[in-house]
């Protein structure tokens, strides 16, 4: 589409006074975002050593890869330097296998829990307390066997809920107080599965209500019985019937063909305060993106991105980056602060104008984990492109 032209060109990396225009995708953003997918394990963890202290820790990579792995603390601390690994690029072989030497030789962050307390076994997560195997989650506290968490308290078993709290079951559920098996509900206190409801106290499996009370399966009922009315169901009823008349319910509601809240322009599902997002899913206080699942507010202007934190603009074919970046080209678990790095991995805290780099801290103008002046860079830079276009490797 010329939409999709105008932001490629618009991105595109400018070195040594040369655009070099990114190349088209050849495949679906589906088969995009699989792709992207492989690069994350977001769930699974392993008990292995530290490869600097041989202390025992938790990781996402399992002891039998061939990669180097430290604790988070330590893959932070001074004790070593990912520059050590630098190298020259060799303009004989492939971009990508050199690349995935240094990746392999640079030691791994262990995992993402930043700023945990007691809450060892998480990933992907920021600020939380007391909370045990909840990933891609941020200050929250109490909670457990959860994903895609952001300011809860006391929620279980749940996914992509935000400033909830005591919530059991619930899913795509945003400023819910004591639910259970809620869906797509906002706004809503002691609630009991319900689906698509906002505003809504005390209902007992309704679909669809506004600003409803003491409501059981869409019917209304007078204060006094409803508590009575409902421990009855609870009690004579088992979870196979009552899942039964919730699904005969929904067969006779309207349902929306998408969740769509105070959003403009929008396509895709799960949108919320966002403004021409296309194509796009599970995303809030974002604009201008295209393809793009699972974004954290204030992301803008940017295509094919994933698992993304607070604030990325004017980037492409990126995943599980975050904290205010600015045009970012086919990167991993870079995040806080960095601008104008491409093909890297684990570049983090003020990296700016780095290619091909792995576990780099607050460096610039550097290609392989070594250090160029600017002009050196990119010059450097461009060549390493032109190079990649004639091996049909971009």
């Amino acid at each position: 589409m010329d939409e999709d032209v105008a932001f490629y060109d618009k991105i595109s990396p400018i070195l040594a006074g040369k655009k070099y225009a990114l190349p088209r995708p050849a495949l679906c953003p589906d088969c995009r975002q699989q792709q992207r997918l492989s690069f994350r394990n977001e769930r699974c963890l392993y008990k292995r050593k530290c490869d600097l202290t041989g202390q025992d820790i938790i990781s996402i990579y399992s002891p039998d890869k061939a990669c180097k792995v430290y604790e988070q603390q330590e893959w932070r601390g001074d004790k070593w330097d990912a520059m050590e690994y630098g190298r020259d690029f060799d303009f004989t072989k492939p971009f990508f296998p050199q690349f995935e030497k240094l990746v392999t030789e640079v030691p791994m962050l262990s995992m993402i829990n930043n700023q945990p307390e007691n809450s060892a076994f998480c990933n992907q997560t920021t600020g939380m307390k007391d909370s045990y195997l909840c990933f891609n989650a941020i200050w929250s506290e109490d909670c457990y066997y959860c994903k895609g968490l952001g300011k809860c308290k006391d929620v279980v078993d749940s996914l992509r809920c935000n400033d909830c709290e005591r919530c059991y079951e619930c899913i795509d559920c945003h400023n819910c107080n004591h639910g259970c098996y809620l869906r797509e509900c906002t706004d809503c206190l002691n609630c009991y599965l319900c689906k698509d409801c906002i505003g809504c106290e005390n209902c007992f499996g309704c679909i669809g209500l506004v600003g409803k009370k003491y409501h059981i399966f869409n019917e209304a009922y007078p204060k006094e019985e409803y508590a009575e009315k409902v421990a009855f169901r609870k009690k004579a009823s088992s979870k196979k019937s009552l899942s039964a008349s919730f699904q005969s319910l929904m067969m006779k509601t309207p349902m929306k063909y998408a969740t769509i809240i105070q959003s403009e322009d929008c396509i895709g599902d799960n949108i919320h305060t966002s403004k021409n997002a296309k194509y796009c899913y599970d995303i809030a206080e974002s604009e201008n993106v295209k393809f793009c699942y699972d974004l954290r507010p204030n992301n803008m202007e940017s295509y094919d991105i994933s698992a993304i934190g607070d604030g990325i603009e004017f980037s492409y074919n990126t995943i599980s980056c975050g904290i205010k970046m600015n045009h970012l080209l086919f990167d991993i678990n870079c995040r806080d602060n960095v601008n104008n790095i491409y093909y890297c991995n684990c570049c983090v805290r003020g990296c700016s104008n780095c290619f091909g780099c792995s576990g780099l801290v607050g460096k610039s103008y550097c290609i392989f984990n070594k250090q160029y002046t600017p002009k050196e860079y990119e010059e450097t830079v461009a060549k390493i492109i032109e190079h990649m276009i004639a091996t049909e490797e971009r």
